[in-house]
């Protein structure tokens, strides 16, 4: 039995020393790669992103997992003046499927923030017309139009 509890013990001693750990990602490097996107991803204009946004994009979907790139993303200013809608088409015009769970990132508002509640509005009186600043005259009817002169 003693022996059947060392083994194991050996087994997953070795199990998670064989487990590779994965490198931290260099967020300087993933932004540097995703900044070409930066006037597609924050403007209405262009409507289609550059090549050199798309080739970025591509950079960023293989430094590494969604997770810690998102962590970059969410750490970055730049990211939090990203379009939504911008971010959600970036994946399909740059052909670039393994890059939606990504889109989600780049959208301010799925930064993983919690929302504020606001206090409720204090409740606003009926309005109540106010006379008028200065007097209205009375509507006077207008003269009767001139008949027009006698032809000669």
């Amino acid at each position: 039995m003693a022996k059947l509890v060392s083994m194991i013990v050996v087994c997953l001693v070795a199990r998670l020393l064989s487990t590779s750990r994965a490198s931290p990602i260099d967020c300087g490097a993933v932004l540097a790669n995703i900044l070409p996107c930066s006037n597609y991803l924050g403007n209405f204009f262009p409507i289609v992103p550059g090549v050199q946004c798309c080739n970025g994009a591509n950079s960023v979907v293989e430094t590494g997992d969604t997770d810690s790139l998102c962590q970059c993303f969410r750490l970055n200013p730049l990211a939090s003046g990203f379009l939504p809608s911008k971010a959600q088409q970036l994946p399909n015009l740059c052909n670039i499927t393994s890059f939606l769970p990504l889109a989600n990132c780049l959208i301010p508002s799925s930064n993983g923030a919690i929302p504020i509640p606001l206090p409720p509005l204090i409740p606003i009186p009926p309005v109540v017309p106010l006379p008028p600043f200065f007097p209205i005259p009375p509507v006077v009817p207008l003269p009767p139009l001139l008949p027009p002169p006698p032809a000669a």
